[in-house]
């Protein structure tokens, strides 16, 4: 309970809600997989769980239908499976296989979804979401966990700056242009 507890309170940012946390572990399963087994599977119903890896290392993979494509590879701490919350599809959008021996936690979709809304986590989540990719594919970023990847885009803005604008770059701001052209003025030139 004491890690579970702990890893979503990583993944939350702050404090999980003890009311929410009673929800969770009140319906919750602790199951195991061996190495390759295969957690999810892209296209298939969420059969109303969402996940918590407690133990061991798991590959996120897409089939585009001739080749298999490695996304993430997630560890103990992550959390597999909301994306179908968060998009409400029901339908899982990639597969996760067990690089190693794997223990998760297995919640109730139901409970995990109205904590999400009742919270107002959908928009960050859903940011977190989008960023999370973007983050992964720049190279100073690459080789970082997902856990650190997703602490990141937990922090991270993501910023459109339309040709011939001027964005004013703060101080306290790490800033990284991510594509397109632009370039750094010294406003005391």
């Amino acid at each position: 309970t004491s890690q579970i507890n702990h890893y979503l309170t990583l993944w939350l940012g702050h404090p999980f809600p003890n009311r929410w946390m009673r929800n969770l572990l009140a319906e919750q399963e602790i199951y195991r997989y061996n190495t390759e087994d295969v957690i999810i599977v892209q296209n298939d119903s969420t059969h109303g769980y969402v996940y918590l890896i407690l133990t061991g290392y798991c590959e996120v993979v897409r089939h585009d239908g001739e080749k298999r494509h490695t996304v993430a590879t997630l560890q103990a701490g992550d959390i597999i499976g909301e994306m179908a919350i968060l998009t409400g599809t029901g339908i899982r959008n990639a597969s996760v296989v067990a690089q190693t021996p794997v223990t998760v936690c297995i919640f109730g979709e139901e409970t995990f979804r109205n904590f999400i809304q009742h919270s107002g986590l959908q928009q960050p989540l859903e940011k977190r979401w989008l960023l999370r990719p973007v983050i992964k594919l720049l190279p100073q970023y690459a080789g970082l966990s997902s856990i650190v990847t997703d602490k990141i885009s937990r922090i991270a803005n993501w910023q459109v700056i339309k040709g011939g604008d001027t964005l004013s770059l703060g101080e306290s701001c790490y800033y990284i242009f991510v594509e397109g052209d632009g370039a750094v003025i010294d406003a005391d030139d």
